[in-house]
């Protein structure tokens, strides 16, 4: 079986594999299962991952950035400013009212963005 959560792969009781390459062939009863060698675990504890639910969802939610050059502020600014120019040239193709919401309250993000910058430049001239 190829699905397996934390090392453990359940019985649901295949008895053969079907295959289009070639002749189905019987899947060995549970009782005739080679031993791997392996420890015996006496315990569900020992089969799953030490780390827990809440961690492994926190894990899932949490972005994993491929480009970590992202975290510069000019960097990210601008790929914001690119996403913003091809959000609002889809929503212009596409017409559909969720993408001209988000395009819309893309460029008002943005517009705030460029207020802030002239106040934070205005304070560093005074």
């Amino acid at each position: 079986m190829v699905t397996k959560v934390g090392g453990f792969a359940p019985d649901l009781g295949l008895e053969y594999i079907g295959r289009d390459d070639g002749p189905a062939f019987t899947l060995p009863a549970q009782r005739e299962a080679q031993l791997t060698g392996e420890r015996v675990r006496h315990w569900v504890g020992e089969l799953f991952p030490e780390t827990s639910l809440e961690r492994q969802l926190r894990d899932f939610a949490s972005p994993h950035l491929s480009d970590t050059a992202l975290l510069m502020p000019a960097r990210f600014e601008a790929v914001v400013r690119d996403t913003a120019r091809l959000l609002a040239a889809q929503a212009g193709r596409e017409g559909h009212p969720a993408l001209r919401r988000a395009s819309a309250l893309l460029a008002a993000e943005l517009q705030l963005r460029d207020l802030l910058a002239t106040y934070r430049s205005a304070l560093l001239q005074a």
